[in-house]
This record gives structure tokens, sequence and C-alpha cells, in this order.
């Protein structure tokens, strides 16, 4: 349910992740079908500078959106640790809800969200659902069930970058590299993406798990700058996944999955797929996939008016989480940990 003007009133609340939220905000505001109605920071100069831009109201305590007539949705973009509660506002308020991965620090608060979510029908979609809706991401999954290459063997994902900074021009990273904050450093900050769209590509769980951190840089973070994950999932098939804050270039990322039959492997470089079948013939997929096209804004207010099923729910943040705290647990032990998804969330 929409206001009487069709538009989707959103207010923003936190800044935190403010790689996500500034653009969201942009995007919000410059759109015919939605508005951005409040923003809430708990840095007030960094609230006045995108309500500034975005000609937007800022609001003093983020409660006093949540009940507001007017506000359709919110976008949490908060630290982890704030986000649990704020989300769990919102929606006993019936508001829908896009917002930071992971939804919360613990599985205990998910349980506390996705029980209020189911109770109110509201849409919540969390961003790690966000490579699920690009481009190249949707290509590779029609490949997959096309049996391009046949069974899937193994999956391997690697990914370099850079401290994130706490914001704009700040020589911090804030928030993301400390573990009061967030339950993770680097290999969280992207595996829980990568967690999301290889169980989407498989229609798999990950059952097992094993795993390497490591804090290699000098830099302010009490998380690990550097994490090697190596999954098995329930259908077979072995998914490792690499990640490091101590890159220095332009941003990397590569995966390849191997079938009984073939590859696929895209690097962003290229920003192309290329795939070898049995035969070993060599096929670039003659399609350029831009990332800029990716909308996932879009497809939030289709799913709150109802025209589209969510790619990504709460249900999926819970089995996300669990994955990525099983990881931490198996390399802060040294062992191997299962994984126990409950079918019934």
């Amino acid at each position: 349910m929409i206001n009487s003007s069709n538009k989707v009133n959103i207010a923003l609340i936190g800044l935190d992740h403010w790689y996500t939220a500034v653009p969201l905000a942009s995007e919000i505001n410059k759109r015919d079908d939605t508005e951005l109605v409040a923003i809430w920071d708990s840095h007030k100069d960094r609230a006045r500078e995108i309500a500034l831009s975005t000609n937007t109201q800022v609001v003093d305590d983020w409660r006093s959106i949540i009940n507001r007539d007017d506000v359709d949705a919110i976008a949490s973009f908060v630290k982890v640790d704030k986000n649990a509660e704020i989300i769990t506002a919102a929606a006993e308020a019936g508001k829908h809800i896009i917002c930071v991965k992971p939804v919360a620090m613990n599985l205990a608060e998910v349980d506390v969200i996705s029980a209020k979510v189911k109770e109110k029908g509201i849409v919540l979609f969390p961003m790690e659902g966000y490579y699920r809706l690009i481009p190249y991401c949707k290509k590779i999954k029609e490949l997959l069930n096309r049996k391009m290459i046949g069974d899937i063997l193994n999956i391997s994902i690697r990914g370099r970058d850079r401290v994130p900074i706490g914001w704009k021009d700040s020589n911090s990273s804030g928030w993301f590299g400390d573990p009061l904050r967030v339950p993770g450093g680097a290999w969280l900050d992207h595996g829980i993406y990568q967690l999301a769209l290889v169980r989407w590509l498989l229609e798999a769980e990950p059952k097992v798990v094993q795993g390497k951190i490591a804090k290699i840089s000098d830099v302010d973070i009490k998380n690990e700058d550097y994490g090697m994950a190596i999954y098995g999932f329930s259908n077979g098939t072995i998914v490792s996944m690499e990640y490091t804050w101590t890159f220095e270039g332009i941003h990397y990322y590569q995966i390849d999955i191997i079938g009984k039959e073939g590859m696929i492997s895209y690097l962003n470089r290229d920003d192309k797929i290329w795939l070898t079948n049995k035969e070993k013939k060599i096929k670039w997929i003659e399609e350029k996939f831009d990332r800029s096209t990716v909308d996932y804004l879009q497809h939030f207010i289709d799913c709150i008016k109802g025209e589209t099923k969510p790619v990504c729910t709460i249900e999926d943040a819970k089995s996300d989480l669990l994955a990525c705290l099983a990881f931490y647990e198996a390399a802060n032990k040294g062992k191997k940990i299962n994984i126990y998804v409950n079918k019934n969330l």
C-alpha cells in the first residue's frame, strides 16, 4: 500500500554505509515515481550535506520517521550493530525496507526481524541481493539453467579492493573495520554478496566450510583485511571465495565456474563473459554488461507495488549471515564447520 499520490515516499535512515546511501538518495530524488521525504544520520553535518543536494528535510530522531503517515518505505544504511533495532521498528510500523548488509550482527536479531516482516507482510530487500540483479550475473544464471557447461563442479571467486573509508575524503576506515559495529571485515564486506549470488546460481545451500583470515596491512582496522573460504554445497559443488582490502589498484573481481562439460568466466576489467564447451571451443558472450544499469531501486518499487517478487528476502539474509558466521568460526577454530540451514525460517 502506498500513498494516494502513487509515488513511493522513502526516508533515508543513516549514512554510515555512504557508498550505497549517498547515490541511493540521489536516485530517489531524481525519479518521478519516488520522493525522498526525510533524512536522519547520527552526524548532522552529513545529513545536512545530503539533504541540501536533494532538497530534503533533516530530522533529529529516526524514530520520528518510522510512524509518519507520508513514509511508505525506509532505506536503512546505519552501522550493522544499529540496523536490527531500526528495521524491526520500521517493520512494526508497516514500512517497506531496503537495508545494509548484513542485516544484523547475529542470527537471533535476524529471527526477530523475520518474524516482524512476516507478521506485517512488508517487503524487505537486503543489499546483498544486489548481485542477483546485475546483468552479467543474470546471464550466467541463464547459461547455467541451460546446462551450457553441464553439472557444476567448482566455483572460484576472487576480489581485491582497498580498505573502505568512513566518509568521503576521510583518512579513517570508520566502522567498517570495527568488530563491535560489524561482524566481519574484508571477507564479509564482499563475501556476503557472493554467498547470496552463489546460493541463487546453484539453487543449493552451503553445508560445510573451512577457511583462513588474516590481518596483513597496518591500517586502522581490527577486523581482518584478508579472508579465504571454501564451502561445500548441498549439490556437491565446491565454492572458494577469496577477498582482501590490501589492494590499492582498481577494484578487481573474477568468477570462474567449472562444469563437467565446460567453463564460464567473468572478469570485471573486461566486463564480458567467456564460455568454453566440451569441444574446447571458446566463445565470448557478445554483450557488454554495464553495472550502472543495475536498478535495484526499481526492483524494490516493483516489489512494493506487487508487480514482482523480491529476488532476495529476509530468509536469504539469514542463510547468508549463517554461512558467513560459520566461516569465521571455522577460520578462528582452524577446522571445518557444518552449517545447518533452518528450512522453516
